[in-house]
C-alpha cells in the first residue's frame, strides 16, 4: 500500500533527506539553488505550525487558501496543513468573488489563508459577498523567510522544532479540495480522501519515469497550485516519484511582492537554465515556440515535451516535431488525475497527439456515435477517481470524446472536449 502525505513526509524525512526536490536558478550566471527534501519538510512543519496555532484547528477542518506566493511556499503549506490534519482547499484568484463566496459557504470553511497586501480589493470583494451573518476569517499566510529561514542551505543540525500532537488519519478522512472550473457556471468543491489522492498520485509519470535509464529532472514554470496541473508537478510526482522539479526562483520576499507569470520566453530561459530533462508546458505557449529559433533550439533538447489541458494546432506540433522536438499530450482532469502514459518508445513522433492509459487504470469505452467514444474510468482497489458518477456501479465519466488511433490499438486522441 501508498503511504499518505503526511507518512510520506516522514518517510522521506527519515530515508532521503538529502535529495533535491525543487531546484531554481539564481540567474544567468549558471547558478543554481536546491530545496532538498530535508529543508522543504521542515518548511511543511514550519507552515502546519503556523497556521494550527493562529485559529480553530480541528482535524477535518476545510481551510481556504486564495493568494499569490511561490510554488516552493505554496506547497510547503499545502502538505503542512495535511500535516496537521487539516485539509487544504487552494482556490484561484481567476474566479469571480461571487463563486468563491459561495464555494466557502457551501463547504462550511472559516478560515482563508492569503496575501493580504497583493489582493486587498479582491479580498474586500469576496467579503461582500458572504452572507452578512456569516464568520470567517481572512489570515495572513506565513512567509518565505517563516518556512525557509536558511533557503538552500538548510543543514540537519539547524535549529527545527517537529511538529508533535499530531492526529491520526485514516484513508477515508478527507485530505484535500480542488475545484471545477466554472466555466459551465460556478465552481464546484472536489473532495479527495487519502485514498484517492494516493492512488491518483501513483498512476501515470510517478511510476512511468521510475523505470526510465536516466533520472530526469521535471519542470513545469509558472503551473497553478490550485489546479491539478500544479499539484501533480509540484507535490505528487516529486514526493511520490523522488524527481526533480525544476521552478521559478522565489520572488515574494515581502508581503507587497507577487511571484514570477509564466511566459513562452521565461519558461525557455528557465529550462535553459535549471538544465530541466521533461518540462510540462501549457498549450497557448507552442504557437510562440514554433516562431522561435531560441524555443527550438532548447525544447529539442529535452527528453520530451509534454502539454495538456488544451489544443496544440496540428500544424504547429507537426512543426515543432518535424524539428525534432519530442511532443507528448497528456489527458487528464481534476475528478480523475492524470492516467496517460508518456509512451515515449511505442509511438512515432508524428503521432505526438495520441495518449494511452496506464494499465493501471480500469477504462472503459463507450461508444458514442461516428467513430467516437465517451471513456469511463472505473473504480477499483489500486485505483479511486475523486468524483463517481456512474449510475449502476462505481466510477466517473467524463464528457470528452475520443477517436481510436486508425493503427495503433490502445492509443487515442481527443476529439471534442467538452
Amino acid at each position: 500500500m501508498y503511504l499518505s502525505m503526511p507518512e510520506l513526509l516522514d518517510f522521506h524525512l527519515a530515508n532521503n533527506p538529502d535529495f533535491p526536490l525543487y531546484v531554481f536558478a539564481n540567474d544567468d550566471s549558471g547558478s543554481q539553488t536546491e530545496i532538498v527534501l530535508l529543508e522543504y519538510i521542515r518548511a511543511a512543519h514550519r507552515a502546519g505550525a503556523a497556521i494550527r496555532a493562529t485559529g480553530s484547528a480541528q482535524p477535518g477542518e476545510i481551510v481556504a487558501i486564495v493568494a499569490l506566493l511561490d510554488a516552493i511556499v505554496y506547497s510547503a503549506i499545502i502538505t503542512g496543513m495535511m500535516k496537521v490534519g487539516l485539509v487544504p482547499f487552494p482556490i484561484s484568484t481567476f474566479l469571480s468573488p461571487d463563486g468563491i463566496a459561495k464555494m466557502l459557504q457551501e463547504n462550511n470553511i472559516r478560515r482563508v489563508i492569503t496575501t493580504n497586501s497583493t489582493l486587498p480589493d479582491f479580498l474586500a470583494s469576496i467579503r461582500e459577498k458572504l452572507d452578512p451573518t456569516y464568520e470567517c476569517v481572512f489570515e495572513e499566510v506565513p512567509g518565505l523567510s517563516d518556512l525557509y529561514p536558511k533557503l538552500g542551505k538548510e543543514k540537519a543540525e539547524d535549529d527545527f522544532s517537529p511538529l508533535s500532537d499530531l492526529p491520526y488519519l485514516s484513508d477515508e478522512d478527507l485530505a484535500m479540495c480542488l475545484h471545477s472550473s466554472g466555466s459551465t457556471g460556478l465552481p464546484k468543491a472536489i473532495r479527495f480522501n487519502h485514498r484517492a489522492l494516493k492512488s491518483l498520485a501513483n498512476i501515470h509519470v510517478v511510476l512511468e519515469t521510475r523505470n526510465w535509464e536516466n533520472p530526469i529532472r521535471f519542470s513545469g514554470f509558472g503551473l497553478l497550485l490550485f489546479h491539478g496541473s500544479g499539484i501533480g508537478c509540484y507535490i505528487t510526482t516529486p514526493l511520490y516519484g523522488l524527481v526533480t522539479v525544476a521552478l521559478f526562483p522565489p520572488t515574494v520576499t515581502k508581503p507587497d511582492e507577487v511571484p514570477i507569470v509564466a511566459t513562452p520566453e521565461n519558461t525557455i530561459q528557465h529550462l535553459e537554465r535549471t538544465k530541466a530533462t521533461v518540462s510540462f508546458i501549457q498549450p497557448n505557449f507552442f504557437r510562440n515556440f514554433a516562431r522561435s529559433e531560441k524555443a527550438i533550439e532548447v525544447l529539442r533538447k529535452q527528453v520530451c515535451v509534454v502539454t495538456g489541458g488544451g489544443f496544440v494546432p496540428s500544424r504547429i506540433g507537426d512543426y515543432l516535431v518535424s524539428l525534432g522536438v519530442r511532443l507528448r499530450v497528456a489527458f487528464g482532469a481534476t475528478e480523475f488525475g492524470v492516467p496517460t502514459l508518456l509512451s515515449l518508445e511505442y509511438l512515432d513522433p508524428q503521432d505526438w497527439s495520441a495518449f494511452a492509459f496506464s494499465k493501471r487504470v480500469n477504462v472503459r469505452w463507450i461508444p458514442h456515435g461516428e467513430g467516437l467514444f465517451l471513456c469511463q474510468f472505473l473504480t477499483t482497489d489500486a485505483y479511486q477517481p475523486s468524483v463517481e458518477n456512474l449510475s449502476n456501479e462505481r466510477g466517473f465519466e467524463g464528457n470528452d470524446l475520443f477517436a481510436p488511433h486508425p493503427t495503433k490499438e490502445g492509443f487515442w486522441r481527443m476529439q471534442v472536449a467538452c
